[in-house]
């Protein structure tokens, strides 16, 4: 069997290391949160740090690193000879998931993976729901932009608690990015352990946003009305990984699938009219949910610059122009779709930006940042739509 190692936040810990506030490490319950600070008083996770590495170690033991071996194969197209080593890097800490990277010393080369553990009984919901979806989307639409899953397991930790963990693709290379308050003006920031955090220029922001729209559009499902729902800048959804040597070459990938289903419209479609109308829906809604974050990834809720309306309509457009047409349309999708953006003027741009939002509830912490930037949102959205189809 491989040896293991054992690190948090990049940092080598064992039995002995010892807590900032004193005390063996590994007693120390997990953070509940992202907003974790060693120096701070912190809600506590459901298990300790000493069983978070125990449970990982059992599940990517089991079965002879049965999953470890899946996992590697598919990367490099063979089961490898021997695995020498396992290290598992505990990064973050949500209110349902606690993801580490698991990298994999296997005939001499290094594999990174992703690990995430639930030991909530909503985490444990979420991830049981999560991988049947990552699973369903990578077989139905075979895109590179979300994770494949390798393995699934349940069991329990030795103080009794249930988790379930899954692991999966680790994007390398990949970085989060907010919109940050800091300074002079909000800017675009990338999280960078390395470099430390940088700002994105202007275009390189408007082609991460159109990218979004269009992997979330990739995903969506016009007949039914489905869609990759919820998502969320502020959770660090979306990651990107910019080409050091071609800084405009961006690639964007999505990190978690929450849930698959239709947020404001029963489906299926029964009709072309019923269709259409389904993606004008999706794009007004994607429009507004592209624009909001949390300052530096952790504070209030911000509005991201008018700028990227624009390209989330470009990013958009582009990903419906592959879609297959579906049956009873005279031309294709695409074109339809124009036709129905030719006959929304301003006024029924802004009604319908008006009715999503009063779809949030009035205690959600992004609603009263969209009601107070949605008449102009709604003016910078008619204006890239006409731009957009004058072009076609």
């Amino acid at each position: 069997m491989p040896t293991f190692s054992f690190h948090l936040y990049g940092r080598f810990v064992g039995p002995e290391t010892q807590a900032d506030a004193g005390g063996n490490l590994f007693d120390f319950h997990l953070p509940a949160n992202r907003d974790y600070a060693p120096d701070a008083p912190q809600p506590e996770g459901d298990i300790t740090f000493g069983e978070y590495y125990g449970a990982a170690r059992a599940f990517l033991e089991a079965d002879e690193c049965r999953f470890i071996q899946d996992a590697v194969e598919a990367r490099t197209g063979a089961r490898p000879e021997k695995i020498e080593e396992i290290t598992i890097d505990l990064l973050k800490h949500g209110a349902f998931y606690h993801p580490a990277c698991v990298t994999v010393s296997a005939d001499r080369k290094n594999y990174p993976f992703v690990l995430n553990l639930a030991a909530s009984d909503r985490g444990i919901e979420g991830i049981e729901k999560e991988v049947g979806l990552l699973h369903f989307l990578n077989e139905r639409y075979a895109l590179p932009y979300i994770p494949k899953v390798y393995g699934y397991g349940k069991d329990s930790c030795t103080g009794g608690q249930p988790v379930a963990m899954f692991i999966g693709d680790w994007f390398e290379g990949y970085q989060e990015f907010h919109l940050s308050g800091q300074g002079t003006g909000n800017r675009i920031m990338v999280w960078d352990e390395e470099k430390g955090g940088f700002p994105l220029a202007p275009d390189q922001a408007e082609e991460i946003y159109r990218q979004i729209a269009y992997i979330l559009t990739s995903y969506y499902d016009p007949e039914a009305f489905r869609e990759i729902f919820p998502w969320h800048h502020g959770a660090g959804d979306f990651i990107i990984r910019i080409d050091p040597k071609n800084p405009s070459k961006i690639d964007v990938r999505l990190v978690t699938v929450r849930g698959y289903g239709s947020p404001f419209m029963k489906g299926p479609a029964e009709d072309p009219g019923a269709l259409l109308q389904g993606l004008l829906i999706f794009l007004t809604h994607l429009s507004i949910r592209n624009r909001l974050d949390r300052l530096d990834g952790v504070g209030e809720v911000g509005w991201i610059d008018e700028r990227i309306v624009a390209p989330t309509v470009d990013g958009f457009l582009a990903a419906i122009a592959l879609k297959e047409t579906p049956k009873g349309f005279p031309d294709s999708l695409l074109s339809c779709f124009i036709d129905v953006l030719h006959t929304h003027g301003a006024k029924e741009i802004d009604e319908l930006c008006t009715a999503l939002a009063g779809a949030y509830p009035d205690a959600a912490p992004e609603t009263q940042v969209i009601r107070k930037n949605l008449k102009a949102h709604a003016k910078r959205l008619y204006k890239s739509i006409r731009h957009r189809v004058s072009a076609e």
